[in-house]
């Protein structure tokens, strides 16, 4: 019997991208990634475009939110 070989392969890794730390990771539709698919009723997987993040604007990261009150 031979020995088989699972390989997980995740968004992160695919991308060369390091997992992000759970604790900053972008909340909004990226995931951590900056972007995301821009997914539009009949265009295909192969041709649908990546738009940046509205959220973290690109970083990947929760924005940090400065209480009004620090000065």
């Amino acid at each position: 019997m031979s020995e088989k070989t699972v390989v997980f392969v995740d968004r992160y890794s695919a991308t060369g991208t390091p997992r992000p730390n759970p604790r900053t990771v972008c909340k909004g539709r990226c995931e951590g990634m900056g972007c995301y698919p821009d997914m539009k009723p009949g265009v295909s997987a192969a041709d649908t475009p990546f738009v940046k993040c509205e959220r973290c604007g690109g970083t990947g990261k929760e924005p940090v939110v400065r209480s009004s009150s620090a000065k």
